[in-house]
């Protein structure tokens, strides 16, 4: 099983003893830090999945320059977070981390990184391009 000493705020890097760049440092996956991160992610994740699509079927963009801004600063995160993924072991199957960053980005690139590219596709500055050029079904003045 995953170790629990010495969880803090900090940023918990694990020792580079698996022939990984000296640059190359990992973050801990039971750290304070990346449970913070994956509380944030999972709220950013929920926000888009839920509200995202009702925006953008039955309100008008133009009228919230936060909103936007918003999403835009959701969309960096989610992108930040696939960084912040590449640099996490990932648990095997016998309990132990896998540190070897070759097969953690192997494991990411085949696993869940196709949909946190679809998820970071920024789908308000596509709104704000094509604004008043496509019809739209806009409910909200009934």
């Amino acid at each position: 099983m995953i170790s629990q000493d010495n969880v803090g705020l900090r940023y918990e890097f694990i020792s580079n003893k698996y022939n990984n760049p000296k640059w190359f440092k990992l973050i801990y996956p039971e750290s304070r830090f990346k449970h913070l991160w994956d509380n944030l992610m999972m709220f950013l994740v929920i926000y888009t999945v839920m509200y995202a699509p009702y925006r953008t079927a039955f309100m008008s963009y133009s009228s919230s320059d936060i909103l936007f801004l918003f999403e835009t600063v959701t969309d960096l995160l989610l992108f930040i977070d696939i960084f912040i993924t590449l640099l996490t072991p990932f648990e095997r199957v016998d309990g132990s981390l896998e540190c070897n960053h070759l097969k953690i980005r192997a494991n990411y690139i085949f696993g869940a990184f196709l949909f946190d590219i679809i998820a970071i596709l920024p789908t308000q500055i596509f709104e704000k391009l094509f604004e008043g050029t496509m019809p739209s079904l806009d409910f909200s003045h009934q």
